[in-house]
């Protein structure tokens, strides 16, 4: 995961299954952690984003040098920040408003983890300036065998966890979304929490929630036919 981002999967990454295919195509892109995480196999990677702002970013990360880094992080002894990389490690939802050029003050908190932040990002860099960025809707993606990653703002139906997003679940069809995912080619592996059940999803892991309640939630993973079984990839 090269930047902070609501819902991000870099910490469970690792749990999923790695990928068995030379495409990994990513239909809600994110931070795309999953790629990101196995962005040195040198895989064929396709990020997919309904956000503008989240390919403008993607693709402005994709043109930056190590020389371009450095001089982000020189900024963090500052007040203040327009820089979305570093104003998005204190969370809220301030996304909107760094991307039109507004600023945000940064904190102690923020400077403690911009490093983490940064050496995540000079870890793929090298990697993704071939990636292919699209700007669009899932259902217009290239219908190819591939390891699919699928991981939607969530469902809300105990929370509004869905709803952290510019594009925000209200958006999605559940029912259309099961339908898509069922008929994808390939290796397919679809991120939820409980208890959603738009397709009939298995516990992965506990996660805690990224606000300071000390609350976890059910994190949960459908995987087409042929991945069942596979669960945990990287921890066998």
């Amino acid at each position: 995961m090269p930047f902070a981002y609501y819902g991000a999967k870099h910490g469970l990454a690792s749990k999923y299954p790695r990928p068995v295919h030379d495409i990994i195509i990513e239909p809600f892109a994110g931070a795309a952690g999953y790629s990101c995480h196995h962005a040195a196999l040198g895989r064929q990677v396709i990020l997919n984003d309904l956000d503008p702002d989240v390919v403008a970013l993607w693709r402005r990360l994709q043109a930056m040098t190590p020389a371009d880094l450095a001089a982000i992080e020189s900024t963090l002894s500052d007040e203040r920040t327009t820089e979305i990389l570093i104003a998005s490690i204190g969370g809220g939802s301030q996304w909107n408003g760094i991307m039109a050029g507004n600023d945000r003050a940064i904190t102690p908190r923020m400077r403690h983890a911009a490093p983490m932040v940064m050496d995540r990002i000079k870890r793929i860099l090298s990697h993704i300036g071939g990636w292919e960025i699209i700007h669009g809707s899932y259902v217009d993606l290239p219908d190819i065998e591939a390891t699919w990653f699928i991981d939607p703002p969530y469902q809300p139906i105990m929370s509004m966890a869905g709803d952290g997003y510019n594009q925000g679940a209200n958006g999605i069809n559940f029912t259309e979304l099961a339908k898509w995912c069922r008929s994808l080619k390939g290796q397919v592996i679809v991120c939820e929490q409980s208890p959603a059940q738009w397709l009939p999803f298995t516990h992965l892991a506990h996660q805690m929630n990224g606000s300071n309640s000390g609350q976890s939630r059910s994190e949960v993973v459908w995987l087409s036919d042929q991945q069942q079984g596979q669960l945990f990839g990287d921890a066998v």
